[in-house]
């Protein structure tokens, strides 16, 4: 895996994220990262991770998101998370971000969602002592 020391943090995050951003690619839109924290805070008002988190370190959550969606060679869905007042997804995204958002708005999340969580907890079985 590409992110180092991924912690119970980032896969806690990563659960939530992932299913907000299943929610959005149905609805085939974009959220900002702000919106994206706020909704899960929102949501998820008594799990202490989700109300830890912050802007600066969504997109490491979202690597690691897509890092497990990668292996499941399904597309990337942080794609859908864009800069606030834009389009344009996250520095640190390198793909054609326009052409990866029509893939996920394509992809039928709801097959692919417990598989998904599965390889998620299974990672934090393998990182928690």
């Amino acid at each position: 895996m590409g992110v180092k020391n991924i912690t119970e943090t980032d896969i806690e995050l990563s659960k939530v994220y992932f299913t907000l951003l299943v929610e959005v690619s149905i609805r085939q839109e974009t959220i900002d990262y702000s919106s994206l924290i706020e909704l899960s805070k929102k949501r998820y008002k008594k799990n202490s991770f989700v109300q830890s988190g912050i802007p600066s370190t969504t997109g490491r959550r979202l690597e690691v998101l897509r890092e497990h969606t990668d292996t499941l060679k399904l597309p990337d869905i942080s794609s859908i998370v864009v800069s606030k007042g834009s389009t344009k997804s996250g520095k640190s995204y390198h793909l054609d971000s326009e052409k990866e958002r029509k893939k996920v708005y394509r992809t039928h999340w709801l097959n692919h969602y417990c598989e998904v969580i599965h390889r998620l907890n299974t990672t934090l079985r393998e990182i928690k002592p």
